[in-house]
């Protein structure tokens, strides 16, 4: 991002062992906010950037296909969403059971 020096540096840095063809994929959050990016500011539509906001107040979820059937990386369908944390959420996350998920939705109710 244009007001983020430390974002391109990280991204040179990478490009020296990493060729423009290898998908990247930076997670950041120094700024405290949700940020997106489809393609570097360069032309680069290899590498994509993704801020999840400030506090845990929203969940950074990415999902994209790989192909790996040729010589190089081919990345399709980007997606990105951040729902609002909280334990259920996270329970849908990592593919727990439904009962857990119901536990920790109960247990969200209950903290509100």
């Amino acid at each position: 991002p244009e007001d983020c020096c430390e974002i391109q540096d990280i991204y040179e840095g990478l490009r020296v062992v990493l060729d423009k063809e290898t998908p990247l994929v930076i997670l950041a959050g120094h700024r405290h906010r949700k940020f997106w990016q489809d393609e570097f500011p360069n032309g680069d539509s290899n590498t994509w950037i993704m801020e999840s906001g400030a506090y845990l107040e929203e969940i950074g979820l990415l999902q994209m296909d790989l192909d790996l059937s040729g010589d190089a990386t081919v990345v399709k369908n980007v997606q990105h969403v951040w729902p609002k944390a909280s334990t259920s959420v996270f329970a849908q996350v990592l593919g727990l059971p439904a009962m857990l998920q119901d536990l920790l939705s109960t247990a969200d109710l209950q903290k509100s």
